[in-house]
């Protein structure tokens, strides 16, 4: 945990690369292997929002994402689903039909 503090407040070593790497597969946006099964099966069961302080789908899942400092939420759920061609509905296109 200390390496990765150190990292974030700027200190760099000969295996950054090899770490950001593995941070990448994990969870990361393009490739995160679990990040991508998270969000998966939220999709499957049809859930469109994710709870801050509660887990229906995977906790297991889910610790391993914030032992990897990616915290999901709705938003990335929702980005996850646009990529996927599932339609999302634009919450912020009420408030603007109501002036």
């Amino acid at each position: 945990m200390e390496r990765y503090y150190r990292f974030f407040r700027g200190r760099r070593c000969e295996d950054d690369e090899r770490q950001v790497g593995r941070w990448d597969r994990v969870a990361g946006e393009a490739s995160g292997r679990w990040r991508r099964i998270y969000l998966e099966k939220y999709r499957k069961k049809g859930v469109h929002f994710i709870e801050p302080n509660e887990e229906e789908v995977s906790p297991g899942i889910r610790q391993t994402l914030n032992h990897w400092a990616f915290d999901p939420t709705s938003d990335s759920l929702n980005r996850f689903r646009e990529e996927k061609g599932d339609l999302v509905a634009d919450e912020d296109a009420d408030d603007d039909d109501s002036d």
